[in-house]
């Protein structure tokens, strides 16, 4: 018998809010925006730290999507989840990883991203899991060590 025969409701929501997570990030290192973004809900928004409004869902991929094109995105650190709190049909999650945005154009031009995520996931009526906001801080590396 599988362990998940053994696990709590709360359990098997949580493993199943951060598979999703985790497959999200990777599909976005991988450059598969529009599978990234067949995890989120229809109406999912990304509030950008820099910009006054969120973002809608098309707008948001959009601009994945033009991110994809001029940069690779290296994953220097594994994703990591600190924090994840359900309640009812809401879900919050806490993460962090580290990036190199490595210019494709401009052989010499990175950038490193040390990054604080936050999600806020809804149950759909499927009784599946679906981003629906998506907002961040970015903190630049240099020199040293990775926060």
């Amino acid at each position: 018998m599988g362990k998940e025969l053994y696990m709590t409701t709360t359990e098997l929501e949580t493993n199943a809010i951060r598979e999703l997570i985790l497959d999200y990030g990777q599909r976005i290192y991988n450059g598969d925006i529009k599978g990234a973004w067949n995890l989120r809900s229809k109406d999912a928004i990304t509030i950008v730290p820099e910009q006054r409004n969120p973002l809608p869902q098309k707008e948001s991929m959009d601009r994945y999507l033009q991110g994809i094109k001029a940069y690779e995105f290296i994953q220097l650190r594994p994703i990591t989840i600190h924090e994840i709190i359900t309640s009812g049909d809401l879900a919050f999650v806490r993460m962090t990883y580290c990036t190199e945005f490595k210019s494709k154009e401009d052989a010499g031009e990175s950038l490193v991203f040390f990054s604080r995520h936050i999600y806020i996931l809804s149950r759909e009526s499927d009784e599946g899991w679906k981003i629906t906001h998506d907002t961040w801080s970015n903190v630049p590396y240099d020199d040293g060590e990775i926060p």
